[in-house]
């Protein structure tokens, strides 16, 4: 894939536990890194539930694999002012390539 479909900015968050106070924990996100990606929609989907109508996309995200982090379902993506619980990473046919598979 060329530079030139690589034009989404988009930032890896990575969660951290912090303490309640009750004995529980809370999750905060912290950004990690940014990175260009190329973004394709794979479907979309509308629910009503008991908080009014919600929208469902699935994304797929082709991200440059980097040795200094490692991407996994524990990160998500923030983009757009919306961020995308991953679900997957694999390898892309490129070998520094990652595909990662995501849903808001």
């Amino acid at each position: 894939m060329g530079v030139g479909k690589r034009r989404y900015y988009v930032t890896i968050q990575s969660a951290t536990r912090t303490s309640d106070g009750q004995g529980g924990y809370t999750l905060a996100w912290a950004d990690s890194y940014s990175e260009w990606a190329a973004m394709k929609y794979l479907s979309g989907s509308r629910v009503l539930d008991s908080g009014g109508l919600r929208y469902r996309k699935a994304v797929e995200f082709l991200i440059r694999a980097n040795d200094t982090y490692t991407l996994s379902p524990e990160h998500r993506i923030s983009f757009g002012g919306e961020y995308f619980t991953i679900h997957s990473v694999l390898p892309s046919e490129k070998m520094n390539d990652l595909t990662v598979l995501a849903y808001v």
